[in-house]
């Protein structure tokens, strides 16, 4: 008898953010993970008035993965750090080892979990440059 006699296979299961792998024995492994970069809107530009707001990254993050915005995702071109990305990882999105999606004041990085602590500070530091924030979904 195989010795995963009776055990039921892996499921994957894909929704708008990383795929994820569910094991057998009920453990989630993230299979790709999603960077969010942002500009801050006016309403939330500072510490103070986040705190006031009791506003977090993650209340950002979780509003843009059900609808693809929140109110505190201001105006920018998110051109110039596209461009700046392409001149670091070149403009081959076959090769890249991210996937880059582009939306009118944001922009999300895909990537598989292997090269996440290596390629998320580098991201970031990229969009640091842009005035972007960064956080992972």
């Amino acid at each position: 008898m195989p010795a995963d006699a009776g055990r039921p296979p892996c499921l994957v299961s894909v929704a708008f953010g990383p795929a994820r792998l569910h094991s057998a024995l009920g453990h989630t492994l993230r299979m790709s993970r999603n960077l969010l970069l942002w500009k801050w809107s006016e309403d939330f530009d500072s510490p103070a008035k986040r705190k006031k707001a009791k506003l977090k990254f993650g209340d950002v993050t979780a509003a843009f993965a059900l609808s693809g915005h929140h109110p505190a995702i201001g105006d920018i071109d998110i051109s110039g750090f596209r461009a700046a990305l392409e001149a670091v990882f070149g403009t081959d999105e076959l090769t890249r080892p991210f996937v880059l999606e582009l939306h009118p004041n944001c922009a999300v990085v895909n990537y598989a979990e292997s090269v996440r602590f290596e390629l998320v500070p580098r991201v970031a530091g990229i969009g640091r440059q842009f005035g972007l924030n960064a956080a992972e979904f």
